[in-house]
């Protein structure tokens, strides 16, 4: 830093120098313009202006001087400026960035369901769309083809054309069998995907969840890939009239529900009826479980 000072210190002492010199020396010769003309009075001060080129020249050398000082420093500050403000630029934009890291939420899309018909037209496409899991629930007490022709009948009705399409889509679905026609829809899509190793389906002990919810209650959700589906937490079945559901796409969001709903999976697994079974798993259909669960609901 020393060695780049030096040069500007000893230019702008220069300016200083001939700056003095030249005022002395306009000085002088105006001192002496003025006794020569009371002592002289024919003195011909036209024939003295020669006397004026040195002072002159000096005062041009030292105006030049000053003005590439000043030039040299405007310069030497613009690119100190210029440089300072890139790295506080950089600077905020690296701390910006470790912010963002440590506080900003994954960015997530969060869309508030208005009507049946949208949710099940977006559940479809999701779906449709899946490439690794589908993680599905169906907690109505009817089985879907009793509420006539509307999206849900069609998701439902797109089942087996899904399963058969996308077999290596991991797909589970947990659903309450507490009437005899759900559990012959039940026994008609387990028999129809029974060669497709990647199709699990697990019955869960909820009779009517309308007439009677479940306690604990349980949160009907469906995960395909980082995209979640949840019912109205309050009515965790196709209520009438529809109350609000909610989407999400967010791989955190996804990971916390389906955490949540292997937990409920594992716990049926057990096969305990009191709580639920399996009635498939990959080519195994539970055919015992399924004679239990017909002799519960025909009591």
């Amino acid at each position: 830093m020393a060695n780049n000072q030096k040069p500007k210190l000893t230019l702008k002492r220069l300016g200083i120098f001939l700056e003095a010199v030249s005022i002395l020396a306009l000085g002088g010769i105006v001192f002496y313009w003025s006794m020569k003309e009371i002592a002289d009075p024919n003195f011909d001060i036209t024939s003295s202006l020669k006397s004026l080129i040195l002072p002159i020249a000096i005062c041009t050398l030292t105006l030049l001087v000053k003005v590439t000082i000043s030039i040299e420093s405007f310069l030497e500050n613009t690119s100190d400026h210029k440089e300072k403000m890139e790295k506080l630029c950089r600077s905020s934009d690296e701390i910006l960035a470790k912010m963002s890291e440590v506080i900003s939420p994954e960015c997530a899309t969060v869309k508030l369901i208005q009507t049946m018909d949208e949710f099940y037209e977006m559940l479809n496409t999701s779906r449709s769309h899946a490439t690794k899991r589908a993680l599905l629930m169906q907690l109505d007490f009817l089985a879907p083809s009793a509420f006539g022709v509307d999206a849900r009948t069609q998701y439902f009705n797109s089942d087996v054309d899904f399963l058969k399409k996308n077999p290596n889509v991991d797909t589970k679905r947990i659903m309450t069998i507490a009437s005899p026609e759900k559990l012959d829809w039940s026994k008609e899509l387990i028999e129809k995907t029974r060669d497709i190793r990647k199709i699990d389906f697990a019955y869960i002990k909820i009779d009517d969840i309308e007439a009677t919810p479940p306690t604990p209650p349980v949160l009907s959700v469906q995960i395909i890939d980082d995209e979640v589906f949840l019912l109205h937490p309050n009515y965790s079945y196709m209520s009438t009239p529809f109350h609000t559901c909610i989407y999400i796409k967010s791989e955190a969001a996804a990971k916390i529900f389906s955490d949540y709903y292997l937990q409920i999976w594992e716990k049926v697994a057990r096969n305990q009826l009191d709580f639920g079974c399996l009635i498939k798993r990959g080519k195994k259909i539970y055919q015992e479980h399924l004679e239990e669960i017909a002799q519960r609901i025909n009591k």
